[in-house]
């Protein structure tokens, strides 16, 4: 069976985005008032309203591709590398194996949940109107940058924009990275790790210095180049393997 097409996939992106995110509060909502703890419960909300995304809409994805962006994908690791770098020169240490299976499942959710909302779905349905690849990544990481604009309210612009070019420039080398191979699963598994490192400390840094600010800088300006460059770079897939 076809999947649906959208004639205006942006506004269908960020409708289904909303969308899914009320859902997940509302799920969130039910099984606190059961008595799980609140972040578990937005935990397993996520996860499941992703994969609830991932088989309503499973047409969209293409098929047989997991694993092909492993090695396109390794660049990611350095968000991995400055995650640990960043905590540690911020004075921020391990929380211990304790915290594991904790930083497990709280990595999980926006790995499957924001994956299969803001790379299969929202780029899948943009490459299916005829967008082209580049227009595709653009659109896909300014989207994923502005939503996360709700994790860097804290009343200090600086660092509102670090977070959005941050999550801005994640979107791009992620996005890139699944127009290149198709492959959903990668994409995945890349955006869990960071995730996964980043809970694995007990504190969080609140402050950063212009130097921190600066190398980080530089680090997003080469992921963002690299995105670009194999982006700008893609063979057009064959129509008998696009999104079959």
């Amino acid at each position: 069976m076809k999947q649906f097409s959208v004639k205006h996939p942006v506004l269908f992106g960020i409708i289904l985005i909303v969308a899914a995110f009320a859902a997940a509060a509302l799920i969130t909502a039910v099984l606190a008032s059961a008595g799980l703890p609140s972040e578990t419960a937005t935990t397993l909300s996520r996860i499941l309203v992703g994969v609830i995304l991932l088989f309503v809409f499973r047409e969209t994805f293409p098929r047989g591709r997991a694993g092909r962006g492993l090695l396109w994908g390794l660049p990611a690791l350095i968000f991995v590398l400055w995650n640990i770098v960043y905590h540690l020169s911020a004075g921020a240490s391990f929380a211990g194996s304790g915290v594991l299976g904790s930083a497990f499942v709280a990595a999980l959710a926006p790995a499957i949940f924001e994956e299969v909302l803001f790379r299969g779905i929202l780029i899948g349905k943009l490459r299916e109107n005829g967008q082209s690849p580049l227009a595709a990544l653009l659109i896909s990481a300014v989207i994923f940058g502005a939503v996360h604009l709700t994790n860097g309210i804290s009343g200090d612009m600086l660092n509102v924009l670090v977070q959005v070019g941050y999550a801005f420039v994640v979107g791009l080398v992620f996005g890139a990275v699944y127009l290149k191979t198709g492959d959903l699963f990668s994409v995945m598994l890349f955006h869990f790790l960071i995730d996964f490192s980043s809970h694995l400390f007990v504190s969080e840094p609140t402050t950063s210095s212009a130097g921190t600010i600066a190398v980080f800088a530089l680090v997003l300006l080469c992921a963002a180049v690299y995105s670009l460059v194999i982006t700008l770079k893609q063979q057009p897939v064959p129509e008998s393997e696009n999104l079959e």
